[in-house]
């Protein structure tokens, strides 16, 4: 069950309940070598990476990250 401290700051970020315990349910499956994202557009997949991306620098994680995202998303991820 996500915890209610962590659901509420994916919340303040902007994200809908089903994208925050998705975030949380990403968040806490350390064994999985990867995951994709796929999602109709317009769901909020940049938002969600974003948060999850700010999750991790702001918790300090010595975690490698790596997105793949064409080139005219990256004035999204600017902000």
């Amino acid at each position: 069950m996500p915890k209610k401290a962590d659901l509420e700051y994916f919340r303040a970020k902007g994200l809908l309940p089903f994208q925050a315990e998705f975030a949380i349910s990403f968040l806490e499956s350390e064994h999985e070598a990867y995951w994709e994202l796929a999602s109709p557009a317009g769901m909020g997949k940049t938002r969600l990476g974003a948060a999850l991306v700010a999750h991790e620098l702001e918790e300090g994680s010595n975690k490698l990250i790596l997105v793949l995202a064409p080139a005219s998303l990256l004035i999204q991820w600017n902000y």
